[in-house]
């Protein structure tokens, strides 16, 4: 008896511990995503795929009043600022299984702001803006080429990292079912440079805006 219930108190004693341990990794795990994801965000600035040709802001011409200026390469931009705006272009090609001569080239704009949340995974929503995002698609082979629509498409990545990569800085955003964006490198730590004014800008009379005059 007093064998079994030496044992049964050890057994007791290591399941503890064994709780505590997992209790105490799980809190500093926990703790870890919030400093990373509030305190550790690297990823003001503006960002670009491949050789910068896709940028935010007044290079893509003036997609709020359905104006665009399509770029020579496809690519992905975003830019960040550091209290919470952010702004996002798009330009890709869809294939044609049936017809490769007609691709489809879709372009898209939106703006508003973003969060890092404490998991480490960011939100994108163009809600407080909604109306001036556009998507435009170009299809030749199409009863009608051309169409722009309205465009607030709010978006969830759920990772993020910031890194040296072949003498450059990369932002690398994991989307919501895991999914890789293409790597996106810095082309300027000062964003407004590259965006819009952060404000609701459809049919506004302000005129086309110049790349470091904006806001």
């Amino acid at each position: 008896m007093a064998v079994m219930t030496t044992l049964r108190g050890l057994l007791a004693t290591t399941l503890v511990a064994l709780l505590l341990d997992t209790l105490s990794r799980t809190t500093s795990t926990n703790l870890g995503l919030f400093v990373a994801a509030q305190a550790g965000w690297e990823g003001v600035g503006t960002w670009s795929t491949g050789n910068g040709m896709v940028l935010t802001g007044p290079s893509l011409g003036v997609p709020y009043n359905n104006s665009f200026i399509y770029p020579n390469v496809t690519g992905y931009s975003f830019s960040f600022t550091e209290d919470g705006y952010f702004e996002q272009t798009q330009f890709t090609w869809n294939a044609n299984a049936t017809d490769p001569h007609c691709v489809e080239a879709v372009l898209l704009w939106q703006h508003g702001t973003y969060e890092v949340l404490s998991n480490g995974s960011i939100t994108t929503n163009p809600t407080i803006f909604e109306g001036d995002g556009r998507i435009q698609t170009q299809n030749a082979c199409a009863a009608i080429s051309s169409n722009i629509y309205y465009y607030n498409q709010p978006a969830l990545y759920k990772t993020w990292a910031v890194a040296p990569w072949r003498g450059k800085q990369m932002l690398r955003l994991g989307q919501f079912d895991g999914s890789l964006l293409p790597r996106m490198y810095l082309v300027s730590s000062e964003p407004s440079q590259y965006m819009f004014p952060t404000k609701f800008i459809t049919n506004s009379s302000e005129g086309t805006y110049a790349i470091g005059a904006l806001n």
